[in-house]
């Protein structure tokens, strides 16, 4: 399955979490003097009280925004570290060697990109994204990345119609 169909999925729980209605008083539902019940009378006994009741909601509009925020948060982090971890795209893949070839290699291009004018816009880009994720709203980076990935995808598959409809290939 599509990860955003099942994503959507889980979301929609939160929205069903507001309808569920809470007992206030357990003790209404129980005759004292029956201390052995049958399951069935008890069943009907709860369902008549919870149609008669007046009913509050469980959680708040507010507190369920914030709960599916968290939820899409935890559940894109995890989709990006399994990509990782299935592209092998992992720092923590790369021998203690490698990174001393890097500095080897690369010190030249640090000190060119130091004294190019680029450096400004490429720090404030990298400063915006270090104060998001310092505030706590990363998941707007993420949201514009899956975003994007999701656009490229479509023109990728609308290329590969279009050439194999027109030139039976691709």
């Amino acid at each position: 399955m599509n990860f955003k169909k099942i994503r959507n999925n889980y979301i929609n729980i939160f929205e069903e979490l507001k309808n569920f209605s809470v007992i206030k008083n357990p003790s209404e539902l129980i005759e004292e003097d029956n201390i052995n019940y049958d399951e069935d009378l008890m069943n009907g006994r709860i369902k008549n009280y919870i149609k008669t009741m007046e009913s509050e909601p469980l959680l708040k509009q507010g507190e369920i925004i914030t709960m599916k925020r968290k939820f899409e948060n935890g559940i894109s982090n995890l989709l990006e570290d399994a990509k990782r971890r299935r592209e092998g795209l992992s720092i923590g893949n790369m021998p203690f060697w490698f990174y001393g070839l890097l500095i080897f290699f690369g010190y030249d291009d640090v000190l060119r990109l130091i004294k190019s004018k680029m450096i400004f816009p490429i720090l404030i880009l990298i400063g915006t994204y270090f104060l998001l994720v310092k505030l706590g709203y990363d998941w707007i980076v993420k949201d514009v990345y899956f975003g994007i990935e999701e656009k490229v995808q479509k023109m990728k598959k609308k290329i590969s119609k279009f050439f194999s409809k027109k030139f039976d290939f691709y």
